[in-house]
């Protein structure tokens, strides 16, 4: 039996639930059987998806079988059972409405009174434009570091076939073209006219 009175009992689960939908973050509770019991207005959003179209689903036939992902499979079916929690957790997927995710999964045995078969807890970040701008920033460091690198000489020609080729060899092979039949010894240049 709880010692909490119950108006201050119904008072803590509205609060509760107004807490949940204020985190930015996509929540979802499944089931011991991986049916969503609930979820928060985040991970409607992020996903377009409403509640009556969630709730009561099993999680892999949600949106037409969109989350039947083998390594959410890998999560929920052989790490959840042996672990408590989770964290971290990266599930890349194409999904037909919101394109291309990475999603960072946190996972969490939750267990209310009364109840010891427990439900999991996911919590879903999608990453994916923070990766998106991790890998522009560093395609932009290696262009960087590849122009640096070339101007280690102090002046050089890009060639058509994109070959890089120090000025002084580029002007001794074009504008100085050795002449046929003709010996110069390497200090001899022609004079320019």
């Amino acid at each position: 039996m709880s010692d909490i009175a119950p108006g201050e009992k119904a008072a803590s689960d509205i609060a509760a639930s107004d807490i949940v939908e204020t985190i930015p973050s996509a929540l979802i509770i499944l089931d011991r059987n991986l049916n969503i019991t609930s979820a928060n207005r985040a991970f409607y959003q992020t996903f377009r998806t409403s509640s009556s179209e969630t709730e009561g689903c099993h999680i892999y036939e949600l949106g037409n079988r969109q989350w039947d992902i083998p390594s959410l499979r890998t999560l929920l079916e052989s790490v959840i059972p042996h672990r408590a929690s989770v964290e971290g957790f990266e599930v890349e997927h194409d999904f037909p409405a919101i394109g291309r995710r990475t999603m960072l999964v946190n996972a969490r045995k939750i267990f209310r009174p009364g109840n010891h078969e427990g439900s999991i807890l996911l919590a879903i970040e999608d990453v994916s434009e923070e990766r998106a701008a991790r890998a522009e920033s560093k395609r932009n460091w290696q262009l960087t570091q590849s122009i640096v690198d070339t101007i280690r000489d102090p002046l050089v020609v890009l060639e058509q076939d994109m070959t890089i080729e120090p000025l002084a060899k580029f002007i001794d092979r074009v504008i100085f073209p050795p002449l046929e039949g003709a010996s110069l010894s390497p200090s001899v240049k022609p004079e320019p006219a």
